[in-house]
């Protein structure tokens, strides 16, 4: 993961797919438990996605 962060930090935006394949499911299940609701979850992960792709630069690696 600090690998594929390395990349999208320098600009490698193919590499934030991958960190969104890894991750994407595990988030979507969790989301669906706690909202009920499949729209809301997909919802749910994608604006969680975008904040953490808006994030990366500020990552510290811990």
């Amino acid at each position: 993961d600090k690998e594929a962060i390395r990349r999208v930090l320098a600009g490698d935006r193919d590499a934030f797919a991958v960190l969104v394949e890894r991750y994407q499911g595990r988030a979507f299940q969790l989301a669906l438990r706690v909202l009920r609701d499949e729209e809301s979850a997909r919802d749910a992960v994608q604006d969680a996605l975008l904040k953490a792709y808006s994030a990366l630069p500020g990552f510290r690696g811990r």
